[in-house]
């Protein structure tokens, strides 16, 4: 299977300056192999392309680029046709090695433009003719920096700095949806903090094949409100939410990651369990995202 692929950067920041050109900085203490990388992310690439939903990316390019700093880790764009299909997001590990930290389908996958664009503009926070201008007039005249930050599936955002007046005021969008998130500067920190990546070496253990799957139709996660009259399902989840999912139950998952500044209320559609018993749930945000059953359960509650 023949792919294209851009030079992968080993850096630990991406810094677009009106989502145009990009500035790396090296990753600190652990030794990375771009070869390395590619072989793998094409290994799970090849094994998600035998799903259902996910053969449109049996023919996809692949291009890498650094996530934000500290995160040691790689945004994975997948593309079919000129137009994206899905995303990977894919951290490093200790020994060398790459662990698989959530991956997803749709046309506007983690950190595209175009939702913030929208966003930007709804809130009146640039104008919608500043897209229509020239990329060189955007560096000259820049108004706004996008930087893209990641500590964990519940921890992804824009960062947006909008240059006005010698003030730069610092903005929060979620990656997925582009939606404002009421957050600053210390609340992330705080986030930064407290929230632990999925990369130990046992949950991070070698993913090569899916054993079993499930999909289900999506729904309304606001059709009922579980999170607030009902306790969280409790017992050994993966064997408890594999059950209720093969019987097509509706579950749903609740996340407050911002100090109850913010709450996350995603259906939950379905799954995937990989060797090593390593399960992703499947989530509807705008586009189906497939997250490590042990992130989730970290910063958030399943409900039925």
């Amino acid at each position: 299977m023949i792919r294209r692929w851009i030079p992968v950067c080993t850096a630990a920041i991406i810094l677009i300056a009106s989502l145009g050109s990009a500035h790396a900085a090296r990753i600190e203490s652990i030794t990375i192999s771009a070869d390395g990388l590619k072989e793998q992310v094409t290994r799970w690439v090849d094994e998600l392309s035998n799903q259902p939903s996910f053969e449109n990316w049996k023919e996809a390019s692949i291009d890498i680029s650094a996530l934000g700093p500290g995160t040691h880790g790689w945004y994975v764009n997948i593309v079919n046709g000129g137009q994206a299909v899905g995303y990977m997001i894919v951290n490093a590990r200790s020994d060398g090695g790459f662990t698989l930290g959530e991956y997803g389908l749709g046309v506007e996958p983690m950190f595209a433009a175009r939702p913030l664009h929208r966003s930007l503009v709804q809130l009146e926070l640039i104008p919608s003719s500043y897209f229509k201008l020239a990329p060189a007039d955007q560096k000259q005249n820049p108004m706004f920096t996008a930087e893209r930050l990641y500590l964990s599936p519940l921890h992804s955002v824009w960062k947006v700095t909008l240059v006005k007046q010698k003030q730069n005021k610092v903005h929060y969008f979620d990656a997925k949806t582009g939606e404002y998130l009421p957050i600053n500067d210390s609340q992330w920190t705080a986030a930064r903090e407290q929230s632990e990546l999925i990369t130990s070496d046992e949950t991070a253990a070698e993913l090569s094949f899916i054993q079993t799957s499930q999909t289900n139709k999506s729904f309304d996660p606001y059709e009922r409100f579980p999170w607030l009259t009902q306790a969280p399902i409790q017992g050994e989840l993966l064997q408890v939410l594999k059950t209720a999912l093969n019987r097509q139950h509706k579950i749903w998952f609740s996340s407050e990651p911002y100090d109850e500044s913010t709450r996350y209320v995603w259906p939950v559609i379905g799954y995937h369990i990989w060797d090593n018993n390593q399960m992703f749930i499947a989530v509807e945000q705008e586009g189906s995202r497939f997250i490590p059953l042990a992130s989730l359960t970290s910063h958030g509650h399943f409900y039925n």
